[in-house]
C-alpha cells in the first residue's frame, strides 16, 4: 500500500510554530530559535520533495534556503524585522513547496482508498455487525472530510484525513473477517455475480438497437431496482429474502440480455454464464416445489 510518512503529515503543525514564533520575537536569542527551527524544517521538505522528485517543489526549496541565509545575515546586522521578513517567507515556500510534493501521492491515496471503501462495502454490507459499520461510516466521513480539504488546498489535512480511513475500514473488514458466516458469505457471493452480469447486461443494452431496445432496457432497470431492494434486505439481516431478491434480479438481466441476441451471440463466456443463471434458477424452483409439496 502507498504510505505517506507521519512525520510529512505534521508538517503544518511546523508551520504554524514557525509563523507566531517569528512574528513574537522580541530579541535576537529567540530569532535564532526560530531560524533553527526553520532549518530543521527545511531539511525535513527536502527529505519529502526528494521522495516524490518535484522539480518545482525542489526549486522552492532553494528559495527557501536562500531566504533563511539572508535571514541569518540580517540578524547578525541586526535588522530583526528584516530576519523575520525572510524567515516568514521561506516558511511560506516551504509550505507551498510541501503542497505540491503531496498533491500526487494523494490523489494516489483517494483512488486507493475509494477501492478499499468498495471492497469493505462488500466485507461489511450484511454483516449485521454493528461494531463493523460504524467504523466504515466513519471512514467515508473522514473520505469525505479529505475531500473538503483537497478543495479548501489543504493538502496535508487531506493526507491525514485519507490515512484516518484507510485505517478504520481495514479495521471494519478485519472485525468481519473474524466472525465469519456462511449463509452471509453465499449471499454476498450472489452479489458479486450479480453485479459481473449486470456490468455485462448494461453493456449489451446500450449497444442494443433492434426491436425490443426499449423493452430491454426497462427490464435492466427492473433489475437495478430488485438489487437495490436487496441491498437494502441484506443491510437488514435479511438473508433469505436478500437471496431471493438477488436472484430474480440476475434472471431479469438475463431476460434483458436476451433482447440482444446479436451482440449476445458473439460473447461465449456471457451466454455461459446466462445458462448458468438461468439452470440454477430452475433448480432451485424445482426445490421448493418439493418441499411445499411435503408440506
Amino acid at each position: 500500500m502507498f504510505k505517506i510518512s507521519l512525520k510529512y503529515l505534521v508538517l503544518g503543525l511546523v508551520f504554524s510554530v514557525g509563523f507566531s514564533s517569528i512574528a513574537s520575537a522580541q530579541s535576537s536569542d529567540e530569532a535564532a530559535q526560530t531560524i533553527e527551527r526553520l532549518n530543521r524544517t527545511i531539511e525535513q521538505v527536502k527529505d519529502l520533495v526528494e521522495s516524490f522528485r518535484n522539480d518545482l517543489a525542489r526549486q522552492l526549496v532553494v528559495q527557501a534556503e536562500q531566504l533563511r541565509d539572508e535571514a541569518v545575515t540580517a540578524l547578525h546586522n541586526g535588522e530583526l524585522i528584516k530576519a523575520r521578513a525572510k524567515v516568514n517567507l521561506a516558511f511560506s515556500l516551504l509550505k507551498k513547496a510541501t503542497e505540491l510534493a503531496l498533491a500526487v501521492p494523494v490523489r494516489r491515496l483517494q483512488s486507493q482508498l475509494e477501492e478499499l471503501l468498495q471492497r469493505a462495502d462488500h466485507y461489511v454490507l450484511g454483516s449485521c455487525n454493528q461494531q463493523a459499520e460504524r467504523l466504515l461510516q466513519e471512514a467515508k466521513s473522514y473520505r469525505d472530510k479529505a475531500l473538503n480539504g483537497i478543495s479548501a488546498g489543504q493538502i496535508q489535512k487531506a493526507a491525514e484525513h485519507y490515512r484516518v480511513a484507510m485505517q478504520l475500514a481495514y479495521q471494519a473488514m478485519d472485525i468481519v473477517n473474524r466472525t465469519t458466516d456462511v449463509n452471509r458469505d453465499r449471499i454476498r457471493n450472489e452479489r458479486v455475480k450479480f453485479e459481473n452480469l449486470s456490468e455485462r447486461a448494461r453493456e449489451l443494452v446500450e449497444k442494443c438497437k433492434n426491436d425490443h431496445a426499449r423493452q430491454a432496457r426497462q427490464v435492466f432497470q427492473n433489475a437495478m431496482n430488485f438489487a437495490h431492494e436487496a441491498d437494502k434486505a441484506l443491510r437488514n439481516c435479511n438473508l433469505n429474502l436478500a437471496k431471493k431478491l438477488y436472484n430474480q434480479s440476475m434472471l431479469l438481466l438475463v431476460r434483458a440480455m436476451n433482447f440482444c441476441p446479436d451482440h449476445l451471440r458473439g460473447d461465449d463466456v456471457s451466454f455461459a454464464k446466462i445458462k448458468l443463471v438461468q439452470l440454477r434458477q430452475k433448480m432451485e424452483d424445482a426445490q421448493e416445489r418439493i418441499a411445499r409439496s411435503q408440506h
